[in-house]
C-alpha cells in the first residue's frame, strides 16, 4: 500500500482521536504505551491491552479510563507507521476497507439526515467504535500468534467474571458489573468462554476448561438469551470443526443436535426459575424487539445510502413510530444499515467474511478457535448493540485481524508446519 492511501485511511480515525476532551488522561495512556512499542510489535501491545481495557474501563474507580485507553491506541497508531519502516508491520489492502467504513461512520455522525437529541453522546459512542476499528486495524498490521490472542482473551474473561461474581450486584436477579447491564455483561463473557473451551479442545490440555468455567457461570448470572445462544454457536463451530472429516449427514446431525439442546438449555433456564423473568415480561421484551427491529428495517429501506445519523435511531423510533419509547435496535447489523446506510452495513459485512471464510480451512488448531470466537461474537450482534463498547469488543476486533492476516496454504491448512510443530507454529502471512 502506498503513503498517500495510508495516510487516506488513518486520517479520519486520528482527525477524531483529537477531538477527545480531558487531552492529559490521553496524554497519560499515550506516554506509557508507546515505549512498549520500541521493544515489542503493535499487534503484541494491542494484546497487552486486553486485561487493561477492562480494568480501566470496568472498574468504577478509574474515572478517566476511557481517555486513557484513547491514548493509548493513539500510540498504537503511531507506532504501526514505526515499524512499517522495519518491515515488522505492513499494511494491506483491508485496512482501506477499514479506512472506508471509518470515513462513513463519520459522516453519518457530522451530516446526519435526522437532526434530533440523542440519549447519549454520539461522538462518545463513535470513539469507542473508531477505537475497535483501530485495534483491528494494529492487529491486521502487525498480528500476533492466535494462540496468544486465545489464551490472554480467555483468561482476561476468566478474570472478569470472577471479580463480577464476588463484586457485582443484581438487578430482577440478573448479574450486572463492570459499568455493563445484563445483555451486555453476557456478551462480554460470550467471546472468552468459546475461546477457553476452544482451547482445551485445540491443545488437548482440559485444564483451560477451568477457565471458562467463570466465564459460564457469570454468562447464566446474567440470564441473557442472546448470550446463550451466541455462545452455543461457538460451540457448533468447535464441534463442527473437529467431525468436519465425517459426512455431511453426521455434521446436519451434530449441529441439529447442539441446537436443540440449546433450545432445551433456555426452556429449562425458565421452567426452574433461574431466570426470575416472567413469561409477561419475556413476552413483552419480544415483542418490543421485534417491533424495534422492523422499524429499523423500515428506516434503512427509507434512507439506504447515508442512514439517519449515527446514534439517531432511539429518539426516531420514540417519535416516528408506533413504539412511543426510545429504544435501540437490539441488533447492531440493523443499527448500522438504519443509522449508517446500507453500505456501512455491507463493508463490515465484508470484514466479517474476510475473517470468516477461515472456516472453510478449520480443524483441530488456534485458527478455528478464533473463528468459532467471531461467530460468537457475530451471532451475539443479532440481540445487543455491542460495537461501541470496548469491553465486550476488544477480543473481538483482535480475533478478527488476525484471521483476516493469515491465509490458507495450498494444502488447505492454516499453519506453515515447522519441524512437526504443527498449530503451535509461526502463521503463513497473507501475500
Amino acid at each position: 500500500m502506498t503513503a498517500p492511501a495510508a495516510v487516506w485511511v488513518v486520517t479520519p480515525l486520528l482527525v477524531y482521536l483529537l477531538l477527545r476532551q480531558q487531552t492529559f488522561y490521553a496524554v497519560v495512556g499515550f506516554a506509557v504505551t508507546l515505549p512498549l512499542l520500541i521493544v515489542a510489535r503493535p499487534g503484541q501491545v494491542a494484546l497487552m491491552l486486553t486485561p487493561v481495557v477492562t480494568l480501566l474501563l470496568g472498574a468504577p474507580i478509574f474515572q478517566h479510563g476511557s481517555q486513557i485507553v484513547t491514548g493509548a491506541v493513539a500510540a498504537l497508531v503511531i507506532g504501526v507507521f514505526l515499524h512499517l519502516r522495519s518491515g515488522s508491520a505492513r499494511l494491506r489492502a483491508d485496512h482501506v476497507v477499514v479506512g472506508l467504513l471509518s470515513c462513513v461512520l463519520l459522516v453519518s455522525l457530522l451530516f446526519p439526515a435526522e437532526h434530533l437529541n440523542p440519549v447519549s453522546s454520539p461522538r462518545a459512542d463513535l470513539m469507542t467504535l473508531l477505537e475497535g476499528l483501530i485495534l483491528l486495524s494494529v492487529t491486521l498490521a502487525a498480528p500476533p500468534l492466535p494462540r496468544r490472542v486465545a489464551h490472554v482473551s480467555a483468561l482476561t474473561g476468566a478474570a472478569a467474571a470472577i471479580w463480577t461474581l464476588i463484586a457485582g450486584a443484581y438487578e430482577g436477579g440478573r448479574l450486572v458489573g463492570l459499568t455493563l447491564n445484563t445483555n451486555y455483561l453476557g456478551a462480554a463473557f460470550a467471546v472468552p468462554a468459546v475461546m477457553a473451551i476452544g482451547v482445551a479442545w485445540a491443545s488437548r490440555r482440559p485444564l483451560w476448561l477451568l477457565a471458562a468455567l467463570p466465564s459460564l457461570v457469570g454468562l447464566a448470572a446474567t440470564r441473557s438469551r442472546g448470550a446463550m445462544i451466541a455462545t452455543a454457536a461457538g460451540i457448533v463451530v468447535l464441534v463442527l470443526a473437529h467431525v468436519r472429516r465425517a459426512r455431511r449427514s453426521v455434521q446436519v446431525a451434530v449441529a441439529t443436535a447442539l441446537v436443540a439442546a440449546v433450545a432445551g438449555g433456555l426452556a429449562l433456564t425458565q421452567l426452574v426459575g433461574l431466570g426470575s423473568r416472567s413469561t409477561e415480561e419475556l413476552t413483552y421484551n419480544n415483542e418490543v424487539r421485534a417491533q424495534a427491529a422492523q422499524f429499523a428495517v423500515h428506516v434503512a429501506l427509507h434512507h439506504p445510502l447515508r442512514g439517519i445519523g449515527y446514534l439517531m435511531f432511539p429518539p426516531y423510533a420514540g417519535l416516528a413510530s408506533n413504539l412511543n419509547v426510545v429504544i435501540n435496535t437490539h441488533d447492531d447489523f440493523l443499527r448500522l444499515a438504519a443509522e449508517a446506510g446500507l453500505p456501512a452495513l455491507l463493508v463490515f459485512l465484508f470484514l466479517l467474511w474476510r475473517g470468516a471464510r477461515r472456516l472453510r480451512g478449520i480443524g483441530r488448531n488456534d485458527i478455528t478457535v478464533l473463528c468459532a470466537a467471531v461467530v460468537t461474537y457475530a451471532v451475539g450482534l443479532l440481540f445487543a448493540n455491542t460495537l461501541s463498547n470496548l469491553i465486550v469488543t476488544t477480543p473481538f476486533w483482535l480475533a478478527l485481524g488476525t484471521l483476516m492476516s493469515h491465509a490458507p496454504d495450498q494444502r488447505g491448512t492454516l499453519y506453515h508446519s515447522k519441524g512437526g510443530q504443527g498449530m503451535h507454529a509461526e502463521p503463513a502471512a497473507e501475500a
